[in-house]
């Protein structure tokens, strides 16, 4: 999550505190400093003001970009330079995955890619 707040420019209206963010609504162009959450532990978000709705880093991104899920996944896969084949040394993950329609097949490994990026960026903070 940190990272599409990063691409956005927004990680400057941002306060940090332990492991949140908080900050106006960059989806309805909020004021209030409290209004809007994101998690990084957890890699969600959430607007507690006009919006009222949150979800994960694909959800922002199709938020913002008034765009699907499918849609989101393939400007995540194209801004951060994910492997469209998602990690294909997790075989587990792909043996899953494989299994799945196309567009939610890509989703799924889009979405493994976004949460093991998060991961690796976690841990490089210790």
């Amino acid at each position: 999550m940190e990272r599409v707040l990063e691409h956005y420019g927004l990680m400057d209206s941002f306060k940090r505190s332990g492991d949140s963010l908080s900050g106006p609504c960059p989806l309805h162009k909020g004021s209030n400093p409290t209004q809007f959450r994101v998690s990084l532990s957890s890699n969600i978000w959430n607007c507690f003001s006009e919006c009222k709705h949150g979800g994960n880093a694909l959800d922002f991104i199709a938020t913002m970009e008034g765009v699907s899920i499918h849609a989101a996944t393939l400007k995540a896969i194209e801004w951060f330079d994910l492997d469209r084949e998602a990690m294909s040394a997790d075989s587990e993950q792909n043996e899953a995955t494989a299994k799945l329609p196309g567009s939610t097949q890509q989703f799924s490994r889009a979405r493994y890619q976004m949460d093991a990026l998060r991961e690796r960026e976690c841990k490089s903070y210790f």
